[in-house]
Order: structure tokens, then sequence, then C-alpha cells
């Protein structure tokens, strides 16, 4: 169990008795204040192997490394933004502690709800993941000829991934990403994962100025 829990971390577990988190179906993990890592339960590791993620989860993403190193740009702001809030005393109505997310695999389509808790003396965060739509994907619309390189690299040789939906910038045309199942299921080294007009305009939307005012 240590290699999935910080010592410390599990104390102040005990007084977190709402859910069963070590047999919960889809991953929870633990974060202290400054988001490094300091738990996972089981069904963390099992996601990660079903879904390819394995050895490398494993290897990579251990107890102490910084959340916020998985995430560029928009989404690593909104993650911090996101935590903190949940440790703030007092309830923030326009950042609630819950946030709706795509989690897809090549040939599921999956929506999950993370849920925050602080834990302890707000010394951490609990996240709780759950499964809340799973369906197929419709038929991809690209061609076997769109699957050509310069399709979908850039100039510098670089494929954009919606972190988000997990859809892919096609170059030639002007705010086009396309589903492509052969970059999910096995991911391109040179791939750098961005986040499409859709995503970004639907999870993370432009304060409103008059909110300001």
């Amino acid at each position: 169990m240590t290699s999935r829990c910080n010592p410390s971390f599990r104390k102040i577990l005990g007084s977190f008795p709402e859910l069963p988190i070590e047999t919960h179906p889809a991953p929870v993990y633990g974060v202290w204040k400054d988001l490094s890592l300091a738990y996972f339960n089981p069904a963390w590791f099992t996601f990660a192997k079903e879904n390819q993620g394995e050895p490398s989860i494993s290897l990579e993403w251990k107890l102490g490394r910084n959340l916020l190193e998985a995430v560029t740009g928009h989404l690593k702001d909104f993650y911090a933004d996101f935590f903190q809030a949940c440790l703030q005393d007092g309830e923030n109505p326009l950042r609630p502690n819950q946030f709706l997310y795509e989690c897809s695999s090549p040939e599921i389509y999956r929506r999950y709800l993370m849920t925050l808790y602080p834990v302890g003396r707000k010394e951490g965060v609990l996240v709780v993941n759950a499964l809340v739509q799973e369906r197929p994907h419709a038929p991809s619309a690209v061609k076997q000829h769109e699957m050509h390189l310069s399709f979908y690299n850039d100039a510098n040789g670089i494929i954009h991934q919606c972190a988000h939906c997990r859809k892919v910038k096609n170059v030639k045309e002007n705010d086009r990403w396309d589903w492509v199942s052969e970059y999910v299921k096995t991911i391109p080294a040179n791939i750098s994962h961005d986040i499409c007009p859709i995503c970004l305009e639907y999870y993370y939307p432009a304060p409103d100025e008059s909110d300001s005012l």
C-alpha cells in the first residue's frame, strides 16, 4: 500500500468516511495542497492498464509528482484554480467542486464527473471520478487517404490533440478537428496536447465582463 498512499495522507483519509474509495470502480486519487500526488486507489491502475497507460503511468506518475505537470496552457490554469477553490474557506458558487469531462478510448465515448473533496484540515484533496455516460463512437469521418502526415503534422512536425475530446487538428483546414482513432489507440511520439475551439468555449468560457462591474 505504501506505493499507492503516502502514510501521512493515509492518516487524514481517516476523516473521509463518505465513500468506499478503495473499492470504487473508477479512478480515485489524492493530492496535497501543493497538488503533489499522495494517493491512488486500485482502480487508478486498472483504468491505466485498460487504456494503454501502463507501464508508463506507474513509472512516470509516482507519489510526490505534481499533478500540474500533466497539463499546460488553459488547462493548467483551470486545474490550479479549480483545486485551490476547493481548499479555500467557504463556497464559491461560480466554481463548484465538480467538473464534467471527456475521457474516451479509441472505440468508446466516455464522460466522467470529477468531484473534489477537501480532506483533513484542508490539507489535501481527494479526487473521485464517476462514469456518467458511455457509448460507441460515431463512425469516423476521416477517410483513409487523410491519414497522411501532411494533414495533421504542423510546420514543426507536431500533431495537436485536444486534451478533452481527443480530436486532432487538421492543418489543411482552418478550425477543423478530426476524430482519428488510430492516434488515440497508439499515441504518436510527436503529439502535443491542446484544446480545440469547441472544448475551449464549453469548458473554459471567457468571464462575463459584467461580472466584474
